[in-house]
C-alpha cells in the first residue's frame, strides 16, 4: 500500500507547558498555524477500537506523531487509523 497525501503545510509545535490528565493523556498547547490552541495529548496504543477523537488533538506512538487539525477526527477502525474531516 502507498500513500501520497498533497496539501497546505501547517507548521505545528508543542510547547513546554503541559497539564497531566489521565489514562495516558494529558493537555498541550501547540501552534497549528493560526494561533496556539490547546489539545489532547494520546498515546496510541490507549485508543480502544471503534474509539474516535476530536481535533484539535496529538496521538503519538513509538514510529510517530499524528496531528489531528481541528474540524478533523481520528477513528480507530480494525487496529488502523483513520483520519476524516468533519465527523463528531
Amino acid at each position: 500500500l502507498r500513500l501520497e497525501a498533497r496539501g497546505e503545510e501547517v507548521p505545528w509545535r508543542v510547547s513546554a507547558d503541559e497539564e497531566k490528565v489521565e489514562n495516558g493523556r494529558h493537555r498541550a498547547k501547540i501552534d497549528v498555524g493560526d494561533g496556539r490552541q490547546e489539545v489532547t495529548v494520546v498515546e496510541r496504543a490507549g485508543l480502544a477500537e471503534g474509539e474516535s477523537l476530536k481535533g484539535p488533538a496529538v496521538i503519538t506512538e513509538y514510529s510517530g506523531t499524528t496531528v489531528v487539525l481541528p474540524g478533523w477526527t481520528a477513528k480507530v477502525k480494525m487496529g488502523h487509523l483513520l483520519i476524516e474531516r468533519g465527523l463528531r
